[in-house]
């Protein structure tokens, strides 16, 4: 009876740590359109994988001086981003660092982009 009692105390402490081990790996963070152009795609990826997850805007599109507030699993780091703006142009910003702060976005990040 005392090892069922103790090892249902150990493995509640494990699921706990867990939890709030998974919870805190998440990066929430501000995206923040400074550019003069409407954003309607944005994909992220760790720096060390080679394919981009899901259009994070989905259905919405983060026009000039907008903010929106997204979430990564995979938590605070380093990533690849890549921005399609309202003219299909794709920009690829590598080595973002990206935790629980803002992101922004300038025309000159994306004009860098489009060789200007």
């Amino acid at each position: 009876m005392k090892n069922s009692k103790l090892f249902f105390v150990v493995a509640m402490v494990a699921f706990l740590f867990v939890s709030i081990s998974s919870a805190s790996a998440q990066a929430t963070f501000k995206l923040v359109n400074q550019s003069d152009w409407t954003i309607e795609q944005v994909y992220f990826n760790p720096t060390w994988v080679g394919e981009w997850g899901p259009d994070r805007l989905g259905s919405y599109v983060l026009e000039s001086g907008y903010e929106i507030t997204l979430t990564l699993s995979d938590g605070c780091g380093d990533y690849d981003v890549k921005f399609v703006d309202e003219d299909g142009d794709e920009c690829v910003v590598s080595d973002v660092y990206i935790c629980n702060d803002e992101v922004e976005i300038s025309s000159a990040d994306l004009l860098e982009c489009y060789g200007y």
